[in-house]
């Protein structure tokens, strides 16, 4: 009886590993020619799709929800009190405990029908901020069905026609003790308030636990008059602020790292991108220049990988390219999509950390949209200095299909030591200095901390962003 058991055991694990690599096989290698994708239409059924996430027999499995929801995380949340401010990054504790309960007031009022609200002015919008608040800032401007999808609701119906948010607070009403949130529409500068049904006692109640202790550790700049374009005519200021970038006390120190290209350029792994891209790499033409870029190509698209970890995609019409899965055309979705094919890259070059990836480009509704990314590390945004400019990860999409796809494959590791920031003014005059020449001030939306990469280097910087370009100005020590 015992051996009879121990066979069937056996027996089962064989059959098992049998289905696991049958999966890996039809779903992962892509054995199929260009065009005609049976396999992965069958992946994509909803009920191999079902089948599949009660057994992933396919290997690793990404959610575009979940790449979309980490993506657009804001890289820092601050959260003030009567006497105290903090600012915390993405991957601290604190951090994920302040955006959970920002996201449980959203989402309840996301599922309000008709809350109440009314338009404010700034000065209001800004004594909340200095009260008791949590303020987030997206760092981009996303339609309402974007903003909604983020906290994994379908609908943004609450919000005006045609209102892209990047900016909110939430606070509570001292009154009615509930809870408020504000938006401010990044287009026209309306500031909205809404009234939530959420306790305001249990909302200060976080808000002190998180401060309780700490100093007070920046100051917005309408606080210091930096946000308009001059204070009198004799004085001409060259650039000024979005009101509410965070002027810091105190220089930060941010741990030290390297900067690592994952391709190895073998043809195996340039093989193993092309695939995870869509195409089978023995139907596609293929040469490589005297300086190692392999060029895979066919009649609708052609493919470049270069040693130095660009990777490259362009389709000749727009329904040749890569189709997306998503049947619907959401901004939010297709972003998800877009973080998973990067995962998948990353993996095929032989990296399995998480992707830590943020989005830095905005979410309009319509039939084109693009779609550019930043690497993040240790809470920091990282600039990637390449020939392809400063974005990690770039694709245009149209009618459903990406068109244009281009990626600097870098990973990131923990070194020895920590490095320092310059001052928050120093990088100010150095900024101002660049911009000198120009007839009219430069207003920067967001000004931040981040790591610049140039070649192997790692420095310390500020980046500013431009109105109006989703480009990082990058300032270093000069």
């Amino acid at each position: 009886m015992r051996k009879e058991r121990i066979k069937t055991i056996i027996l089962t694990l064989l059959i098992l590993n049998c289905l696991h690599l049958t999966g890996q096989i039809w779903f992962n290698k892509k054995l199929w020619p260009t065009g005609y994708n049976f396999f992965s239409s069958v992946a994509n059924n909803a009920f191999v799709s079902g089948i599949l996430k009660v057994i992933p027999i396919a290997g690793t499995t990404f959610s575009p929800w979940s790449a979309y929801a980490d993506a657009i995380r804001p890289p820092s949340i601050v959260v003030s009190s009567e006497k105290a401010r903090q600012v915390f990054r993405h991957g601290q504790k604190q951090y994920d405990n302040i955006w959970s309960t920002s996201g449980d007031v959203v989402v309840r009022l996301l599922k309000t029908d008709t809350p109440r609200s009314a338009v404010i002015e700034t000065r209001e919008w800004n004594n909340m901020l200095n009260g008791n608040s949590i303020f987030i800032n997206l760092g981009v401007a996303m339609d309402a069905a974007s903003f909604a999808g983020l906290f994994g609701q379908q609908t943004g119906t609450i919000f005006p026609d045609g209102m892209m948010i990047s900016q909110f607070l939430i606070t509570g009403d001292n009154v009615m003790k509930d809870g408020i949130v504000c938006f401010r529409d990044a287009s026209s500068g309306v500031i909205t308030k809404y009234w939530v049904d959420y306790n305001e006692d249990d909302l200060f109640g976080k808000i002190n636990s998180a401060t309780f202790g700490k100093s007070k550790v920046g100051e917005f700049v309408f606080d210091h008059k930096m946000d308009t374009p001059s204070l009198n005519p004799n004085f001409k200021r060259t650039v000024y602020f979005d009101s509410q970038v965070l002027l810091p006390q105190a220089d930060e120190i941010a741990q030290n790292m390297t900067v690592f290209n994952p391709i190895d350029g073998s043809a195996d792994s340039f093989d193993k991108i092309v695939s995870v891209l869509g195409y089978t790499p023995s139907s596609l033409r293929k040469r490589v220049s005297l300086e190692g870029v392999a060029s895979y190509v066919e009649n609708s698209a052609t493919i470049k990988i270069s040693p130095n970890g660009l990777v490259e995609y362009s389709a000749v019409d727009a329904d040749k390219g890569i189709p997306l899965q998503s049947s619907s055309q959401q901004p939010h979705k297709i972003v998800g999509e877009i973080v998973v094919l990067a995962s998948k890259l990353m993996q095929a070059a032989g990296d399995e950390h998480p992707l830590d990836i943020y989005l830095v480009s905005d979410l309009r509704q319509g039939s084109s949209l693009t779609v550019t990314m930043n690497y993040s590390y240790n809470g920091l945004p990282v600039i990637v200095q390449t020939d392809n400019g400063g974005h990690a990860v770039y694709a245009q999409v149209e009618n459903g299909h990406i068109t244009s796809f281009k990626m600097v494959l870098r990973t990131f590791n923990k070194a020895d030591g920590s490095i320092a920031f310059m001052s928050f003014y120093n990088a100010v005059d150095i900024l101002s200095k660049r911009f000198a020449q120009n007839n009219d001030p430069v207003k920067i939306d967001d000004f931040f901390n981040c790591y610049y990469v140039l070649d192997d280097a790692v420095l310390p910087a500020w980046g500013a962003k431009i109105a109006g370009s989703d480009e990082a100005f990058i300032v270093t020590q000069e």
